[in-house]
C-alpha cells in the first residue's frame, strides 16, 4: 500500500508505505504528488517505510521514472525506517541527487517532521 497522509500540505507529501507496493497503489499517488509539483514548483516528502516490504517490478520502474522526471524538483526527502540497508540507501540518495535527503528511525518521527517542515 502507498497511501499519502493528511498531514500533506502546500509543498509537502507525508507517505506511508507498506507491504508490497504494486504498481496500482503507485498510480493512485503519483498524480497527486505532481499535482503538488505542478502548483508549488517542489515538493517535500516525508516518506515512512516502517512497514515497507518492497516494490513489484513495474511500480519500481515507474517510482524511477518519477524521480528521474522531477530530479530537481524534490527538494527534501525524509525517510522513516527500521534497517541499516534504509539508511544507506538514504545516505547514497543524498549524495546522488539534488535533494536533501536524511534517514530517521521510528522513534524519531517527530524529529523528521521538524527536519522536513
Amino acid at each position: 500500500m502507498f497511501e499519502l497522509l493528511p498531514e500533506s500540505a502546500g509543498s509537502l507529501a507525508c507517505v506511508r508505505l507498506s507491504g508490497k507496493v504494486t504498481d496500482e497503489d503507485l498510480k493512485a499517488v503519483l498524480p497527486k504528488l505532481e499535482a503538488v509539483i505542478a502548483d508549488q514548483g517542489s515538493l517535500r516528502l516525508l516518506a515512512d517505510i516502517e512497514h515497507f516490504d518492497g516494490w513489484d517490478w513495474v511500480a519500481a520502474w515507474d517510482k524511477t521514472a518519477f524521480g528521474i522526471k522531477h530530479w530537481d524538483q524534490i527538494e527534501k526527502l525524509a525517510v522513516i525506517g527500521t534497517s541499516r540497508w534504509e539508511a544507506l540507501c538514504a545516505a547514497v540518495a543524498d549524495k546522488l541527487t539534488k535533494a536533501d535527503v536524511k534517514f530517521f528511525s521510528p522513534d524519531q518521527k517527530d524529529a523528521a517532521k521538524a527536519w522536513i517542515a
